[in-house]
């Protein structure tokens, strides 16, 4: 806040500043043109004769001067007025968190600490090449042609110089005015340094020659108020200019690590914490936690927390501000007109990776093949360097195909200014060249190159650990100790086992087993059993398994008819680790052997019919995103880990059945009956609802979809859609309207209560459709305690699915191709991708 009322200050006084030269370039203009009316009206100088001749040389050349002094006045007017809009745009887009950078589009503004000059370097040159052609196409001329008028009238006359003479005296003085404040603060104020020097040149000469006019021309106090005021206004302007740009730099809390309470209240605080706050303003930090807590809260009591606010850290964070600021001088190196100087930002996303070898190529074997000295001691200094916290910024370029780095180091001794490198690097994360302005730096090997890629490196390691402990925790994860091992051992019989307790010392023979296998008696293992006997006697028992509620041993022990022999999508990997040539192989398979033919999909959907929990159904689903999962991957984000949609897709953790979800299972029968009877009452006769199984979609053999039911509408224009059966809990004195809007399924509209299109009951009607190719679906909902149903019959939308389908189809290629073809979520271990 402080740092951000400050240079609002200091940008409304510079817009002062140059509106009052403005002022100062159209007074002069007019009183140049006036002088000149007086030439043109008489024929002497206040009373002193010349030839004509000598006047029409006069008028010559003070015309000349007039015309090119109002080009360059208007010239000079326009440069002020683009520093005008330049500052004025500083502060209207200046922020309370951000008051050292602006944009405007593509281009960046600095604060403009250093002065005037460094805001825009064209219009410095503009402004300084109209000041010296001024200064001796104009003011050079109309002084001298004063001074000669005034001391030929002054030695010529008897009496005091009468008001024309006084008007040319006081022109002169504007003249020499204009060339000392033009001249020396605009030619030779380039640097903040000179600024100072500068200013006591232009006071002292117009102090001198103030003196020498009071002395020698006698003039009176009217004239010479007249020209103080100009002098006084100017210099003044130029003198708080001056102190605006050598401002000092306070730092605020936010400048400093821990310089602020990180807590809401004080108590909160470790003990830590609190003692860095006490150093952060140079206070006792010794004690214990209560006393700690006293003190702080004292010095903030008592504002002593921003009076006695410091950097700890050796003036580290003070210097790190004042590069920001750009108050320190930067020693930049001489490159290439192709190499980018502008442009840079701190964000390092698309730079590859930076590792220690690396650096070590770049700073040792780099220099070994160019047959030079090679040396680690660069290494280690800019290791220090870095550490020491001496790269203070750094900025990323990508350009043409190479990335640019352009980062802020300060040298080990010198702490007033600081070393500007660029490094370029390649795509493969080759560094290629680095530029720094130090002695060492001649070859790019200096230290400040060394410590900025050490910077790099440690950045690269911190982005890899985020990511990682960003995409699961530990307890998120399977336990791995209870994983058993890949390789299965050899089984066999017990009795063929042999038991040896081995010992290096002695060496033991293997003994026989004793054990001798007991003669076939069992008449049940003489008499062989066709499969048909066997099959009928497992449904037989099954049958009263169900009628008695009572578990029969047989069960587990009789053979049972298998529905899914069936060759899986992929065969086990046989080595490991794979190649990346056999997972492109593998991925391919998975993608090849997911699609059905249409004989196939019929003959899934009618042995999958009324058989939600069998093993066949679970198979078919398992490789495939159903209609219930659309919703979940369609509204991802890009920043959300895709860990858990992949373990619900696959079917990974066990499917969770709450007591409403099997009460919604048992109320299908009823809910059917009731969408029957809704349709006789709107006067729909022949309406027929058939039970389905699993569908497959016939193009896209990635998607699936399991409706409720198939309904034959005779009413309608396509006559054939589906049926989705929803049972939903209600509260007390509730109507199944009000509990559909409350729960987000439905929205109330114009035409009364219809499905929410962001809701995944939506998404789900979506892509049934889709996949069984109906046009349409009969949404029907009933609640707990409810006699009322709810039926709204849901038509495809062709634009919803087309910004649909293309995410459920990247999801799968990209993340549940490679799961499949290689699992690797399953066990716990870092995902895949098609990449």
């Amino acid at each position: 806040m402080v740092a951000f009322s400050a240079f609002c200050s200091a940008t409304s006084s510079k817009i002062l500043i140059y509106f009052l030269l403005i002022c100062y370039h159209m007074g002069d203009l007019v009183f140049d043109w006036y002088t000149f009316a007086v030439l043109l009206r008489d024929n002497k100088f206040s009373g002193v004769s010349i030839s004509k001749s000598q006047e029409s040389m006069i008028r010559i050349l003070f015309g000349l001067s007039c015309v090119t002094g109002t080009i360059f006045s208007f010239a000079m007017i326009v440069a002020y007025i683009y520093y005008i809009k330049h500052h004025w745009h500083c502060m209207n887009n200046a922020s309370f968190a951000l008051t050292s950078h602006y944009s405007n589009g593509n281009v960046w503004f600095s604060p403009d600490i250093r002065g005037d000059k460094k805001c825009h370097r064209k219009y410095v040159n503009l402004e300084l090449g109209i000041s010296a052609l001024e200064l001796f196409l104009k003011d050079i001329i109309q002084s001298g042609i004063l001074f000669w008028a005034y001391d030929v009238s002054q030695s010529s006359a008897t009496i005091n110089p009468d008001s024309m003479s006084i008007v040319f005296s006081v022109f002169s003085i504007a003249a020499h005015l204009k060339l000392c404040l033009c001249f020396l603060t605009k030619l030779c104020g380039w640097g903040a340094g000179e600024d100072g020097a500068t200013i006591m040149k232009a006071s002292l000469c117009i102090i001198g020659f103030g003196e020498k006019q009071r002395q020698e021309q006698g003039l009176s106090n009217v004239a010479l108020s007249i020209n103080d005021l100009p002098c006084t206004v100017l210099v003044l302007a130029y003198g708080i200019d001056h102190f605006l740009n050598e401002r000092k730099v306070i730092l605020s809390e936010e400048d400093i690590p821990g310089a602020k309470i990180p807590r809401e209240t004080v108590e909160q605080c470790s003990v830590v914490q609190l003692k860095r706050w006490l150093l952060c303003r140079g206070a006792k930090t010794t004690g214990n936690k209560k006393a700690l807590v006293t003190r702080v809260e004292d010095y903030i009591k008592h504002g002593l927390d921003i009076k006695y606010l410091r950097d700890p850290d050796g003036g580290l964070h003070l210097l790190r501000k004042k590069v920001v600021l750009g108050v320190l001088e930067q020693e930049e190196p001489q490159l290439a007109q192709s190499f980018p100087k502008e442009g840079y930002k701190a964000d390092l996303k698309g730079l590859p990776n930076i590792s220690f070898g690396t650096v070590w190529r770049f700073m040792i074997e780099g220099v070994e093949s160019k047959k030079q000295l090679s040396t680690a001691k660069p290494l280690v200094k800019g290791f220090n360097f870095f550490k020491s916290g001496h790269v203070l910024y750094i900025g990323y370029l990508h350009e043409s195909g190479k990335h640019y780095i352009k980062s802020q180091v300060l040298p080990s001794m010198k702490k007033d200014k600081v070393y500007t490198c660029f490094l370029v690097i390649a795509s493969i994360g080759r560094v290629l060249n680095a530029h720094c302005k130090c002695p060492a730096g001649i070859d790019g090997r200096c230290n400040h190159v060394a410590s900025t890629l050490f910077a790099l490196e440690q950045h690269f390691k911190e982005r890899q650990k985020t990511s990682s402990v960003a995409e699961d925790s530990c307890t998120s994860k399977p336990c791995k100790w209870i994983i058993p091992r890949k390789r299965k051992g050899l089984v066999t019989p017990i009795s063929e086992i042999s038991f040896v307790k081995h010992d290096y010392a002695k060496e033991k023979k293997a003994k026989k087993p004793k054990l001798n296998p007991a003669a076939k008696t069992c008449a049940s293992d003489l008499k062989n059993w066709p499969g048909e006997r066997l099959q009928n006697f497992y449904e037989a028992l099954k049958e009263y398994q169900i009628e008695s509620k009572k578990a029969v041993g047989w069960m587990h022990i009789l053979p049972q008819k298998l529905n899914n022999q069936e060759e899986p999508l992929f065969s086990p990997i046989k080595y490991h680790p794979i190649s990346a040539e056999e997972l492109k192989l593998r991925f391919e398979k998975v993608k090849r052997n997911i699609n059905f033919e249409e004989e196939k999909i019929k003959k899934i959907e009618e042995q999958t019919r009324c058989q939600s929990n069998t093993n066949l159904w679970h198979r078919h689903r398992h490789p495939r995103i159903t209609a219930t999962k659309c919703y979940r991957i369609a509204v991802q984000r890009e920043t959300t880990s895709p860990t858990k949609i992949i373990q619900d897709v696959l079917d990974y953790k066990e499917p969770f059945q709450s007591k409403s979800m099997q009460e919604g299972l048992e109320m299908e029968d009823n809910i059917i009956a009731a969408y029957k009877s809704l349709k006789q009452e709107e006067g729909v006769a022949g309406i027929i609802v058939q039970k389905c199984g699993f569908f497959i979609s016939k193009h896209h053999g990635f998607l699936g979809a399991s409706p409720d039911g198939l309904v034959h509408d005779p009413s309608a224009e396509d006559t054939e859609g589906l049926l989705e059966l929803k049972y939903v809990q209600m509260e007390k004195q509730e109507s199944l309207e009000e509990a559909l809007v409350r729960k987000g399924i439905c929205k109330n509209c114009k035409d009364g209560v219809t499905l929410n299109v962001r809701h995944k009951y939506y998404f789900q009607t979506q892509q049934a459709m889709f996949v069984i190719e109906r046009k349409w679906t009969d949404f029907v909902v009933m609640g707990t305690g409810c006699t009322t149903t709810f039926c709204e019959r849901i038509h495809f939308s062709q634009e919803h699915w087309d910004t649909t389908f293309p995410k459920l189809e990247s999801f799968f290629n990209y993340w549940i191709v490679p799961e499949l073809a290689y699992p690797c979520v399953k066990y716990g271990l870092p995902k895949l991708n098609a990449t």
